[in-house]
């Protein structure tokens, strides 16, 4: 959300300064961690600035520019992707299998559970972005939709 407010109130160039802060430390961080710890590595060295700057510099500059309260800005912007993050963590246990893949058939029920799982986190968040009056709109577009389908089918 801090990248949307810094464009909004138009500091684009102090977003590409920190959007390039970050690309140079996930660089620094990803060849320190690559020979120690391989394509592990690589993906620490990705994760760590994206956590740091979206967790503390982002926010702490956003909050400065827009005279809020970090603690407000938090409670605005974090329940949803927590609560992302906690349906993806219990859909992946479902998708995932504790042994592994075995064969082309797991590789299949796999990728139908992650599908579906993909389809309710999707809703999930798509669905609370609507204005009530779009969701009336999509309910009864959908509606309207089924009603066609069924006339056409008889």
């Amino acid at each position: 959300m801090g990248c949307q407010v810094l464009l909004a109130i138009r500091a684009v160039p102090l977003l590409a300064k920190l959007f390039a802060a970050e690309a140079a430390l996930n660089l620094l961080c990803s060849i320190a961690l690559v020979r120690p710890l391989g394509l592990m590595g690589v993906a620490l060295g990705t994760l760590i600035p994206s956590v740091i700057f979206n967790l503390a510099v982002n926010p702490s500059i956003v909050c400065r520019r827009i005279d809020l309260g970090v603690g407000h800005y938090f409670r605005a912007v974090l329940p949803l992707p927590l609560a992302t993050a906690a349906f993806v963590a219990v859909a992946s246990r479902a998708v995932l299998p504790a042994s592994g893949i075995g064969d082309w058939a797991d590789l299949f029920a796999g990728a139908t559970r992650a599908l579906l799982a993909a389809t309710l986190v999707i809703g999930a968040l798509w669905i609370p972005t609507l204005a009530p009056d779009a969701l009336r709109a999509t309910v009864t577009g959908t509606r309207t939709a089924a009603a066609a389908i069924r006339r056409w089918s008889r």
